[in-house]
């Protein structure tokens, strides 16, 4: 059965397998593990510390900020035991673990130029 929808969290809930299309043209298909597997690895840290820890870490880059903590978009090789240990050098660790985005996020990183 074929079901076509914009509503990517509903997508998500009830289909085994996924196509992203954009403009006529499939962009990926497989299931969402297949999917995320194929995106860098995204850790979020929450620090109580000073802002900017993350600045000079090499491998990593910021996604984004918030009252969550900072996302990290690691590449490929970069141990996340050093980000570790840059993040309990900064202050007391409150949460460290990766995040796997939903369909919406894998839509979003597939359709950007």
């Amino acid at each position: 059965m074929l079901f076509s929808s914009h509503q990517l969290e509903l997508v998500e809930r009830i289909c085994r397998r996924v196509v992203i299309l954009e403009s006529g043209r499939v962009l990926a298909a497989g299931s969402l593990a297949e999917l995320r597997r194929e995106l860098p690895a995204q850790l979020r840290i929450k620090v109580d510390g000073p802002e900017g820890w993350t600045r000079g870490l090499r491998g990593v880059s910021v996604e984004r900020s918030d009252a969550d903590g900072v996302v990290l978009v690691m590449q490929p090789g970069t141990d996340p035991q050093t980000i570790l240990q840059a993040a309990l050098a900064a202050g007391p660790v409150e949460h460290f673990g990766f995040e796997s985005g939903g369909l919406l996020e894998l839509y979003r990183r597939m359709v950007a130029p």
